[in-house]
């Protein structure tokens, strides 16, 4: 038996039955603690040539676990592939934008007539080899792909019941036989998603309640002759697995949930579980679909999952593709936060892969390509959060990943309280220039930095840094290109003052996450944030916060130093209470006024309401920017 062990002083679970994500992980506040001693003292700028460390493969790792393997690969390839695929998102002339594989739930159609699918579902142009080459080629070391989605259709030979892939349509093959085998002459291991609560065509599964009622269902049947059947096909006939990704537990009781998390381990043991399971079980935690954690997750091994447009199942009107870019910063800021990434792509109902999805992917392998020892086998950043971008780490050496070049040209490193052998850009292996003033270490970057995209640079020091070392205080930067920033997960809270998560979506199913400061209406309601100011100055303070008419026109007080500021909320968006999850949470950036500091150093910075209230507003960053 499998259980989740997360340090629930950073996490929150959540239960919802029937939506796009099961387990809905809110991040609450973490701690901090005052400064380093600065003990490091300046050094003369310096340029020194670094050697590479090796493949990552040969690297130590810092465990042994069965989830080494996971940890170590970083990115993984979700795909999301059935009879959705071929209607495309298009449904009876309609088009629905939004997730495309919840098609026959969103447009309530009966069993009967979704299946009529299978008539039209022929995806010939698939080929297991080519899905394996690219995943190679895009740098993955794993793939999830949909077995049984929520519609109930098993996308492999399964001898339970007709409504699978071989049976029932006229393409007659088995994708997931011919995925296994591919994969098995791969350095890419094969994984299964498989819907353990819904299934829109079974009587007694979870989902269906336009056709079969609630009331009448026995979930214990479906385990019993369906799931667990399925299951165990998946786990015997298709080599090593090496992980079962389920979805959306539902209603399911802490009995069915370890009853589906033994059953993997009694058939497979070293395959992995996901924490979508249910009640706490699982080998590796999954965040909400679309969310990336503000601190780093650290006593269990996590992923964070975003589909590459806005539809998990493939559309054939969303080309609202991410860019490489941002799928690297994504990657990259998972891996400074000691977790995984993984994303998907849906193709279509002929077995395509989207072009605008897969143009991107092989974008990221080359990159990786150069870059991967960047984020294969490393762990959180040592020296806490950076505001031009994320620092992943393994022994002796830092990668620092530069999402913004400052015009300054130059980035610092808090905390540095090493000696630094060497510094460089690790695509190029061009060394660059570095100083050291106190315990900040200072990198020049070079000017045609802006070239690369997403440049990494690599600094090697002597000495030891612990991984996933965040508990300082957050930098206030002195260029006012990049402000500080303080999020609500990196502050202190007293009273009924913490963090939570505000949730909503665009189109349907396509969730967007902001962490706020919530809770606060009266004086002893309050969220601080220890600081390091960098340079002496005047700084304009700007809060990004949703609010409601209930909150409307309260106001509040922010301190720091000898600073107070007063502000009064302005409302962003109608009605009172919990902001509603089928539309966007406006959010304001509301410029409330200027603090300064004659000298750098470590403040304190609080908010709170000004007086007692019955509501106050959703706080989701908090920035300081140097003026002139």
């Amino acid at each position: 038996m499998t259980v989740l062990k997360t340090n629930t002083s950073h996490l929150l679970c959540r239960t919802k039955a029937l939506t796009a994500s099961a387990i809905a992980l809110a991040l609450l506040a973490g701690c901090s603690e005052e400064a380093r001693d600065e003990t490091v003292q300046s050094e003369a700028a310096t340029t020194v040539e670094f050697q590479a460390p090796g493949n990552w493969d040969n690297v130590e790792g810092f465990q042994e676990s069965k989830t080494d393997w996971y940890e170590d690969g970083r990115f993984g390839l979700f795909i999301h592939w059935g009879l959705y695929s071929e209607a495309a998102g298009d449904w009876q002339g309609e088009r629905h934008y939004g997730i495309t594989e919840w098609l026959m739930r969103r447009t309530r159609t009966n069993t009967e007539e979704y299946s009529a699918l299978v008539n039209d579902f022929n995806p010939t142009e698939f080929d297991a080899n080519e899905w394996i080459d690219f995943a190679e080629e895009s740098g993955v070391k794993y793939i999830v792909i949909t077995a049984k989605h929520h519609d109930g259709f098993a996308m492999y030979d399964s001898a339970v019941g007709q409504f699978d892939i071989v049976d029932a349509t006229q393409f007659g093959r088995d994708p997931l036989k011919e995925l296994a085998d591919a994969a098995a002459d791969s350095e890419v291991r094969l994984g299964f998603y498989y819907s353990q609560y819904q299934d829109w065509t079974d009587p007694n599964a979870g989902g269906n309640d336009w056709e079969f009622d609630p009331d009448t269902k026995t979930f214990s049947t479906y385990q019993e002759t369906k799931a667990l059947p399925q299951i165990e096909e998946l786990l015997t006939g298709y080599g090593d697995v090496g992980i079962v990704w389920f979805d959306t537990p539902g209603d399911a009781t802490p009995a069915e949930s370890e009853a589906f998390a033994n059953w993997v381990e009694d058939l497979q043991p070293a395959t992995l579980v996901s924490s979508r399971v249910g009640n706490g079980f699982g080998d590796f935690l999954t965040l909400s679909d679309g969310e990336m954690p503000q601190r780093p997750i650290t006593d269990i091994a996590w992923e964070a999952i975003y589909t590459h447009n806005d539809s998990w199942g493939y559309s054939r009107f969303d080309t609202n593709f991410k860019s490489t870019t941002d799928l690297l910063h994504k990657l990259a800021t998972a891996a400074s936060l000691n977790g995984n990434l993984m994303v998907n792509i849906g193709p279509d109902g002929n077995g395509n892969l989207p072009e605008g999805s897969a143009k991107r992917f092989r974008q990221v392998g080359a990159w990786l390509d150069k870059n991967g020892e960047s984020i294969y086998g490393t762990k959180g950043s040592p020296v806490g959060p950076v505001p031009w971008g994320a620092i992943t780490h393994r022994p002796g050496s830092l990668y620092l990943h530069v999402f913004h070049v400052p015009a300054s040209g130059e980035i610092m490193v808090p905390y540095m309280d090493t000696a630094v052998l060497a510094a460089g850009v690790l695509e190029s292996r061009e060394p660059v220039t570095y100083r050291k003033d106190g315990d900040n270490l200072y990198i020049s970057l070079p000017k045609d930095l802006k070239d690369l995209k997403a440049p990494v640079i690599r600094v090697d020091y002597d000495g030891f840094l612990a991984d996933n070392e965040w508990d300082v205080p957050v930098i206030v930067s002195a260029d006012p290109e990049i402000p500080g920033r303080l999020s609500p997960n990196w502050a202190e809270f007293s009273g009924n003052a913490r963090a939570e998560k505000l949730s909503y979506y665009l189109y349907f199913g396509d969730w967007k996450h902001h962490q706020a400061v919530i809770g606060q209406k009266t004086q002893a309601d309050t969220a601080t944030w220890p600081l390091r100011v960098e340079a002496p100055g005047e700084y304009q303070v700007t809060l990004s916060y949703a609010a409601n008419a209930d909150s409307a026109g309260n106001e509040g007080l922010i301190e720091v130093g000898d600073n107070l500021v007063e502000f009064q909320i302005v409302q962003t968006a109608s009605g009172a209470g919990d902001f509603p999850q089928n539309r966007p949470v406006p959010i304001l950036d509301h410029h409330v006024g200027i603090v300064s500091f004659d000298k750098p150093g470590v403040y304190d910075l609080t908010i709170r309401p000004r007086q007692d209230y019955t509501a106050f507003f959703s706080l989701t960053d908090v920035t300081l920017r140097l003026v002139d």
